[in-house]
């Protein structure tokens, strides 16, 4: 039962790490984000600054244009407390390196998850379920035990004595036997403590096996409705924010839209692409997840 909480010990490290690393990989994708859009932003700012220089654009468009860049720079000083938290919880698994090592512009590549059904029977094989039928078995041993007290004990002593002398050696056997006349003073109730101990063990590890089986059954179906929403985002969602933000640009410059539409349109291009990189990464973790419960030959 030991062995099988270490190993169960060594999923959850190998687990959180990976969700950590997520994370942390969003909010670097998410800066470079940001501060694209805050580019954009202050050459917008700048812009307007010139024409309203020419009388041609009104104050309160330079004003909101400045509360957009300071909206943006506060995303930025967010991004980056949430950047060091994390890494501060990565460095708990990997040392000092956590808070030196750049992120890398690419997601990692997890193993494919194996077919829900093939999941579903590696459930017995989980650290977390062999843990709880170890306590079964020794539960079962315990009522073994407890129903031998049942049984006449047996003992034969034998015995030789050598004597001096004149006296000849002498051998003795001897036979005791222990007969359980009164068994309800201590077998009865020893057996039944070891049965209801028994008892609880097998709910625990049934309950478990449950919680486990109810877990993977979330996980799959997260897994995939996010590949789902992936692929809607990447072929759908960003596209049509970046058409309707350049076709606001267009109208904006041809003084047909306003600028509180074209800051609105440049904010929402943004928010798809934040979105897009939270889905990949969320993706990714419900496929940790999953790989918690089934295992992996290289973990």
């Amino acid at each position: 039962g030991e062995r099988y909480r270490q190993e169960l010990r060594t999923r959850e490290v190998i687990l959180d790490t990976r969700l950590v690393w997520l994370d942390l990989n969003y909010l670097a994708g998410a800066r470079i984000k940001v501060s694209q859009s805050r580019q954009t932003v202050a050459e917008l700012v700048e812009i307007i600054q010139a024409i309203f220089a020419t009388g041609r654009q009104a104050s309160q468009d330079i004003l909101r244009a400045e509360l957009e860049l300071s909206l943006l720079d506060d995303r930025l000083v967010e991004i980056d407390r949430k950047t060091s938290v994390l890494r501060a919880k990565l460095a708990r698994r990997i040392g000092e390196a956590a808070f030196s090592r750049k992120m890398p512009n690419r997601l990692p590549g997890l193993r494919h998850p194996s077919d829900i059904a093939a999941a579903l029977d590696m459930l017995e094989m989980h650290p977390a379920a062999r843990m709880y039928a170890s306590k079964v078995d020794a539960a079962d041993q315990d009522v073994r035990l407890a129903g031998e007290l049942y049984k006449p004990g047996w003992a034969v002593n034998v015995g030789y004595g050598a004597r001096g002398g004149d006296r000849s050696d002498f051998a003795s056997v001897g036979v005791t036997m222990d007969v359980p006349l009164f068994t309800a003073k201590r077998q009865d109730k020893r057996l039944l403590a070891a049965k209801k101990s028994r008892q609880a063990s097998r709910l625990s590890k049934d309950t478990i096996l449950l919680d486990l089986r109810k877990r993977l059954q979330v996980s799959r179906a997260d897994w995939e409705q996010l590949e789902n929403r992936v692929s809607l985002y990447q072929s759908v969602v960003l596209e049509r924010a970046k058409e309707t933000s350049e076709a606001t640009l267009s109208s904006y410059q041809s003084g047909v839209s306003d600028f509180p539409e074209l800051v609105r349109s440049r904010l929402a291009e943004l928010d798809a692409e934040l979105k897009l990189l939270r889905l990949k990464s969320d993706r990714l973790k419900a496929q940790a997840q999953l790989l918690f419960l089934e295992g992996e030959d290289d973990a």
